[in-house]
This record gives C-alpha cells, structure tokens and sequence, in this order.
C-alpha cells in the first residue's frame, strides 16, 4: 500500500527529476531521487513568453498607427494631387507662362509617388499583422495581366523598354484574391522597370504544367544581381545599392518585392528567382495544383468569400 501511494504522488516532481527509484525491502520503502533546481529555466520561460506578448502588443499598436497616420496624410494629399491635375490641364483656363504648367506637373507626380509610397508602407503593415481581408475567388489570369500591362504600358514604353506577353489562351482560373493578383503583378513590372535599360525587354509568361500547377513569370534583360544578394531584396525596406542602375530608376522603399514574398506565402505558393548581373532577373511564382479551378481537388467555379490571412 505504501509502495503504490509513493508511486501515484511522487508523479509530481517529475519535472525536477533527473533520475528516481522506489523499491521495497521487506517492510520498508526506499525511494531514492536526484532533482533538479529549474527554477532558472522557469523564469527564462516566463520571461520570453512575456517578451513575445509585449512584440506582439507592440506590433499592433505600430500597424493601427500606421492605419490611423495613412488616412491622415493620404487625405490632404489626394487635395493637393487634385488641384495639381486641374492646374495642369487648365481646367479654368490658360495659364498664359507655361513654366507653371510643369511645376503643376511635378507636384502632381511627386503627390502620387509619396501616396504610393504610403499604400505600400500600410499594405506589408497589414499583412505582417494579418490585417489583410482577402475576398478570394476565381479569378481569369488572362484578364489580369490584360490590364497589369494596360496600367504599367505607358511607364514601360518611356522607359524604351519593349513589353512582351505569352500566356496561354486557355489557362484555368485561378483561385485567389483578384486585387493582391493585380499587386503581386504590378509589384514585379514595376521592379523590372526600374531596373531594365533603354532597348531592353521585359517579358509576362503564364502556363499551367504537368501538375496543374499554374505558373506566373515575369523575366527581364535588366542589371540582374548576385545570387547572395536574392534573400535581402526580399526583406522590407532592403535597396541593393548598384552602381549600374539606370539613372533615375532607384527611387522606392524596397517594399515591392517583399509584399509579393507576403502574398505569395499566404497563398502556399512558391517564390523562384534567378537573376545574373548584366543578363537579367526571371521570377517564377508557382502557385499550388488546388488553386487551379478545375483540379480534382478543388471545385469547378467557387462563390467569393471574405477570408483574412491565416485563416484556414
């Protein structure tokens, strides 16, 4: 009777214990124990979970500063690019000295580029908090690189850059939030833009493969870069300081391919990037076979429906 009480309570040093025994000889109980001190370890433990709690705490508080600082500065800046567009289009009449016309001008592009700037800065703010809502559906790849070149033609073509597209016609719907699409493509003509030359090329690509998995690819014939340097463009606000960018063409937070890299995990997909100075840069994003619409694994056509990041 003893022996079995002993063995039912002393289960409660266990975490201290390092070695133990109980055994009986004829009458008498002997239990035998070394035990460890952990109190040291108890602390650390509270301390770095503490320590978590406050990073945690801390970075809520910095994405709704973040939320609250860009509505009070995205408001007077859509005033003045406003004013600005309307002075530079003479909307209430000719500007008799012209030289107004390009200062009008300036503040209107400069206004824009800051407002960009500031929606970039809240997006990664978002999605780091997971605060991003995602209304995911099936969305037409086609139609999406369709107006992603529309938008950034303008910009590519100044540039002397030659735009080039080749997707596959009968591509499947894919089945993700159209509007982080439409970013995670902007994000990587606008990015290969800044880095390609005069004369140069960047070139879309889209197809499905053997897996059905769907492939997106955007390439260029840009200054490219060493393969160490590929894990830091990926980190929030990392520039690569070359000496052969095209002049005028480094401006940015280096958000652009970090917010891709935070779309692309949300979705479970998988970021590729081969780039060789003075060749180019390739990246593949390959999203997973059931983000195909039509995989055996997934449905046919799906309603939308709201989801947040990290939801299951």
């Amino acid at each position: 009777v003893h022996a079995k009480y002993y063995e039912n309570n002393i289960s409660s040093l266990n975490p201290y214990m390092r070695e133990s025994s109980l055994s009986q000889i004829k009458d008498d109980i002997i239990f035998a124990a070394i035990i460890n001190d952990i109190s040291e370890l108890i602390d650390t433990r509270n301390r770095m979970t503490q320590a978590a709690e406050t990073a945690e705490l801390a970075n809520r508080a910095k994405t709704d500063f973040l939320a609250n600082m860009s509505h009070e500065l995205r408001t007077p800046l859509n005033a003045i690019i406003g004013y600005a567009q309307l002075i530079e289009q003479e909307i209430l009449g000719p500007i008799p000295k012209k030289g107004y016309l390009e200062y009008a001008d300036a503040i209107h592009t400069s206004g824009r580029h800051l407002l960009s700037l500031i929606q970039d800065i809240l997006d990664i703010s978002r999605i780091e908090a997971k605060q991003r809502d995602l209304r995911e559906e099936a969305v037409d790849l086609l139609a999406v690189i369709r107006t992603c070149t529309l938008m950034m033609k303008e910009t590519i073509a100044n540039g002397g850059i030659e735009l080039i597209t080749t997707v596959d016609e009968n591509i499947p719907k894919l089945y993700v939030d159209e509007k982080s699409l439409k970013q995670i493509l902007l994000n990587l003509l606008s990015n290969s833009a800044k880095f390609t030359p005069s004369d140069g090329a960047i070139t879309i690509k889209a197809h499905i493969t053997d897996t059905d998995k769907i492939v997106l690819e955007v390439s260029d014939t840009g200054i490219g870069m060493q393969k160490n340097d590929i894990p830091n463009i990926l980190m929030p606000f990392i520039q690569l300081k070359n000496q052969d960018s095209p002049k005028g063409k480094q401006e940015g937070t280096g958000l652009g391919l970090s917010i891709v890299k935070s779309f692309v995990d949300l979705y479970q997909a998988e970021l590729v990037i081969d780039s060789t100075p003075n060749v180019g840069t390739t990246i593949k994003i390959v999203f997973p076979s059931d983000r195909t619409v039509g995989h055996v694994n997934n449905v046919e056509e799906v309603a939308p429906k709201p989801l947040r990041p990290g939801t299951p």
